[in-house]
């Protein structure tokens, strides 16, 4: 059994908000640099340091030519795809095959795709639908819907118990980490 891509977000968004009283940050972006950060801790990499997502900051070509990007998403993209990139490399070299894997399958839901104008991954996209259902103040928080607390509980745990123990400590580890960088 494996999961899907999306319920692998929707589970590490859920291990978030739970170890944060239900409460997440209101912008995906925020979240996902919460994320990286959170993996560079764990991948002990330390002064890790990610420019403010910023859309007002001049502008320069996107990494396929076409499009405009403003100064401050690009800084902030390369990076988020700088520090995943450390982190991964840690994985691969120091932990066993199995966390090795599931980091791997982390890496593909976390890494940015510049895509309908945007850059964009898995995580944002699921984090984006859950804050929708959710209620928000706004600018800076959001609190995770009930309604979809009971689909991940119903449907994405009890397939992430039956893959092994370590991967649910795992995105415990990952989410503890995380919530530290809110």
């Amino acid at each position: 059994m494996k999961l899907e891509n999306r319920e692998l977000a929707s589970a590490l968004i859920y291990f978030c908000a739970q170890k944060n009283n239900w409460i997440l940050p209101a912008n995906e972006k925020v979240f996902l640099t919460a994320i990286v950060r959170g993996l560079a801790d764990i991948a002990e990499i330390y002064y890790v340091e990610i420019a403010p997502y910023s859309d007002t900051a001049g502008d320069r070509l996107s990494e396929d030519g076409q499009f405009y990007v403003s100064c401050g998403e690009y800084r902030w993209v390369n990076d988020i795809k700088d520090y995943l990139s450390k982190s991964t490399i840690f994985f691969e070299q120091s932990a066993p095959e199995t966390v090795s894997n599931f980091w791997n399958c982390v890496r593909e839901v976390l890494n940015l795709k510049f895509a309908k104008n945007e850059y964009a991954n898995v995580l944002m996209g699921v984090f984006a639908e859950i804050k929708r259902r959710g209620i928000s103040d706004g600018f800076f928080k959001v609190v995770f819907p009930q309604e979809e607390i009971v689909k991940i509980e119903e449907s994405v745990i009890p397939k992430l118990a039956k893959l092994s123990l370590g991967t649910e400590y795992l995105l415990g580890v990952l989410a503890e980490k995380t919530v530290g960088h809110f």
